[in-house]
């Protein structure tokens, strides 16, 4: 089964805010947070089936 998903503007707007937020902590955290909320690399979340 196939699916789109669709970022919301407050959606995006919240992203963006706590990417701003962590990289001016930890410019590797903001990245590794990125991909997990991304579904990219180690970060995917997996079905739990």
């Amino acid at each position: 089964m196939s699916f789109t998903v669709r970022e919301l503007p407050k959606a995006k707007q919240d992203k963006r805010s706590i990417f701003r937020w962590l990289n001016e902590r930890s410019l590797a955290g903001a990245a590794s947070w990125l991909d997990a909320y991304d579904g990219r690399g180690a970060g995917r979340v997996r079905s739990a089936r």
